[in-house]
């Protein structure tokens, strides 16, 4: 925690650079490269773990460039042209191989509850137990790596040649440091390209499908296609991601609306959705106290490779054919989340509900 003013709203890493153009050592939000890239050891992560984000990282005890560490801004310049002149020692001294292992981002990705134990995060686990783990089959093997810092995240599966650096060597596949997962509200809010790579990525994990008609019944199917992890993953308590369905009778009437934002932008208690809801000893939900998790109160997410039907009743004078509309939405965090924020951040935009997969049909007579 800091009282110094946020840079939530830079742009192009305004605040960055300008330290770094005066050589100004200030607070990282978040995790900086050298945090990831120093990293020499992941302690017991996965399933196993006995501590949370539990690495040994090694921030000085790397071979250092003549002049690279100094205050004088033209050894410094000096230094920058040795290590551009003779990048091995650099680049072996950030490029552990412990950084390909899927097991360094679980060592933040599985998150667990001090005291109770629960888990309040299990990604890894998602991904260990599907079929995106398969190392021993290059075509189907996918880590995090593959997926999340994929330089293109239409094409994941297939190389994409360029260079890492200006002036750099041709590589048969780049990798991108923009680690795009969910988090599309955020990203946007410094980069609007950032967030359309996040959509993009996000709209390869799900496809609908319609299905009916039973007797008075309509069937949607929500299967995850993409993602190598329970959908959603992650802070899935929080995340929202629920069907949007309206069903349209032959006279045009109305005869199904579900998951519909109400005025306050909440969504509807009644919505099908797909989340875990993390709570106490006491049975209680947890909320934002997520020290007290002690288990699921409900996991309606959808695992890897797997999907979930969701049938919605419809009323029995119903004239046919009906079309449907199915929508899948995608909300980073709900209302309250955002109405506790801006309190704090009154200029903070809300993040919008999003669709990443949608479905059409029209259902004959049963």
């Amino acid at each position: 925690t800091t009282d110094q003013p946020s840079h939530l709203f830079d742009k192009d890493g305004a605040s960055l650079l300008a330290s770094l153009k005066d050589y100004v050592s200030t607070i990282d939000e978040g995790t900086g490269c050298l945090f990831c890239h120093r990293v020499d050891k992941v302690e017991n992560a996965g399933a196993t773990a006995g501590a949370n984000a539990s690495v040994d990282v090694s921030l000085a005890d790397r071979p250092l460039y003549p002049g690279e560490d100094s205050d004088y801004a033209a050894l410094r310049a000096f230094a920058g042209r040795l290590i551009r002149a003779k990048p091995d020692v650099h680049a072996a001294s950030f490029s552990d191989p412990v950084h390909a292992d899927s097991k360094l981002c679980a060592s933040c990705h599985e998150e667990f509850a001090p005291g109770t134990g629960a888990y309040i995060t299990d990604t890894y686990q998602e991904w260990a137990a599907s079929s995106f783990n398969a190392p021993n089959d290059p075509a189907k093997n996918r880590t995090c790596l593959d997926c999340h810092m994929h330089a293109d995240v239409n094409a994941i599966g297939t190389d994409v040649p360029g260079r890492s650096t200006d002036g750099g060597p041709l590589k048969n596949n780049v990798v991108t440091h923009a680690f795009i997962g969910a988090q599309y509200h955020l990203v946007g809010l410094r980069s609007q390209q950032a967030a359309d790579e996040t959509l993009a990525l996000l709209r390869t994990s799900a496809k609908l499908a319609v299905a009916g008609p039973s007797p008075d019944q309509l069937t949607v199917r929500v299967s995850n296609v993409g993602a190598g992890h329970d959908l959603p993953t992650g802070v899935s308590d929080f995340r929202e991601l629920w069907l949007d369905v309206t069903a349209t009778d032959a006279s045009g009437k109305v005869v199904l609306s579900s998951g519909d934002l109400d005025a306050a932008g909440n969504v509807p208690a009644d919505a099908r959705m797909f989340h875990k809801a993390l709570a106490g000893a006491n049975g209680h939900l947890a909320g934002v106290q997520f020290w007290t998790i002690a288990r699921f109160n409900e996991d309606t997410r959808i695992p890897a490779d797997g999907y979930r039907d969701e049938t919605f009743d419809l009323p029995p004078d119903t004239a046919y054919p009906v079309k449907v509309s199915a929508k899948l939405m995608f909300r980073t965090f709900p209302q309250s989340i955002t109405d506790m924020v801006r309190q704090r951040f009154p200029d903070m935009p809300p993040p919008q509900a999003v669709d990443i997969a949608d479905a059409s049909a029209t259902l004959a007579s049963p």
